[in-house]
């Protein structure tokens, strides 16, 4: 049966009522996305003023999108503007309680200003609201706000223990594993080879390898010097004692190990720096250890891998020893794991100068944010500077301060 004119007429004006203005919105939130694209790229850019301008466009155009008003949280933060931020991210999750990402913004923007404890209960909520969070990063995480919020300090070491055991273990093929500070400093030497720093790599090589050299044999005569002794006060020698003395000569094999790598890669770095004779003393004390080097070059990780590794290591050690810090224990360690980390980044920051970050494993540039290692390196200095004025390191902790100062970060209070 036909429609009346006048029924076609009211579904006509019905359709332009409900329809059209769906379509309309439909297309504005298209191009609010369109105009947040910009922004992000105005902000990759080194414009923020411009790509906070675009993204309130995007806003006006789409003001019931979320995700917009946290691009805007996530741009205000990076422009100094955290209270305005933490309003924007607050907004957010008055309407949405569970959003993660908001809850995330929330916890950066209460650590930029000031506001510690709360940053830490903020990322307590988001990771209770995260479960499928990887663990090791959420650890990490944990132990790092806890330690910034000088709270809760034991349960932060046992969490950051965790992670440096962990990481050790997964990167390292042998039983037991390398520490992860020298694995670290392994991968920083091999990476020095590609963008340069030699010095600075082999000086701290020499400390460690000075280590290892001093109590290998210190070690071996301990243990061998008590085995002869219970030898020569009993035979046969109890089981207990047979199976201690093969675990220490275990601990001795593995430092042996440990320190042949060392060798290998500072023999290489004295062979490219034209220190032949150094090289060849290097290369004679791995003989002398009993181990290929050969074999040891075949184990060392490509310069993509070391790169990913010397990365990660960094941000657990500046945890580990802004734990110390906060703790005012094992201080000592806690220099040493700053000193690798800081070295991490400024070899990390030199990678963008070469062929590295030029790769298929990069994401097409998204693994790795010049940006963001510069300011992972400025936050490093500025924990080193608080550690060494802890130790009563007062010019070291200057020189720190001055190096931030050089790397255009003037506010070190947004630096955490």
């Amino acid at each position: 049966m036909p429609r009346s004119p006048i029924k076609l007429a009211i579904l006509l004006i019905f359709l332009a009522l409900v329809l059209v203005p769906l379509s309309y919105y439909g297309l504005d939130s298209e191009l609010a996305k369109w105009k947040a694209a910009r922004a992000q790229l105005q902000h990759d850019n080194g414009d923020t003023p411009t790509a906070i301008a675009t993204m309130q466009a995007a806003i006006d155009q789409s003001p019931r999108d979320h995700w917009l008003k946290l691009g805007m949280s996530r741009l205000l933060y990076h422009d100094g503007q955290g209270k305005e931020a933490l309003e924007i991210a607050e907004e957010v999750l008055q309407l949405n309680p569970n959003s993660t990402e908001a809850l995330m913004r929330k916890s950066e923007c209460l650590m930029f200003l000031g506001r510690r404890k709360e940053a830490l209960e903020t990322i307590k909520d988001y990771y209770e609201k995260s479960p499928r969070a990887e663990r090791i990063s959420q650890l990490n995480h944990l132990a790092y706000f806890r330690a910034l919020a000088k709270t809760e300090l034991d349960l932060a070491k046992a969490e950051i223990d965790e992670v440096v055991k962990t990481a050790s273990i997964y990167y390292w093929p042998e039983n037991p594993p390398m520490s992860l500070q020298d694995q670290t400093l392994l991968v920083a030497a091999i990476l020095s080879r590609h963008v340069g720093n030699h010095e600075q790599v082999i000086k701290m090589l020499d400390q460690r390898i000075e280590v290892f050299e001093s109590s290998i044999p210190i070690f071996t005569g301990m243990f061998l010097g008590e085995f002869h002794q219970k030898m020569m006060e009993s035979l046969p020698v109890s089981k207990e004692l047979e199976e201690n003395v093969k675990a220490n000569a275990e601990i001795v094999d593995a430092e042996k190990s440990f320190l042949a790598y060392l060798y290998t890669i500072r023999a290489l770095l004295y062979q490219e720096m034209g220190r032949n004779k150094d090289r060849d003393a290097d290369r004679a004390a791995i003989e002398e250890l009993g181990l290929d080097e050969k074999e040891i070059l075949s184990m060392l990780p490509g310069k993509w891998e070391s790169l990913s590794r010397l990365y990660i290591g960094a941000q657990y050690l500046d945890t580990r020893a802004l734990v110390s810090l906060a703790r005012r224990k094992n201080m000592f360690q806690a220099r040493q794991d700053m000193d690798v980390a800081i070295l991490a980044m400024e070899l990390t920051v030199a990678s963008f100068d070469g062929q590295i970050q030029n790769t298929i494993h990069n994401e097409n540039g998204k693994a790795f944010s010049l940006d963001v290692v510069r300011r992972n390196q400025a936050v490093m200095l500025k924990h080193r500077s608080n550690l060494n004025r802890a130790m009563g390191r007062n010019e070291e902790s200057e020189r720190d301060l001055k190096r931030i100062g050089e790397l255009g970060f003037t506010n070190l209070e947004s630096l955490y």
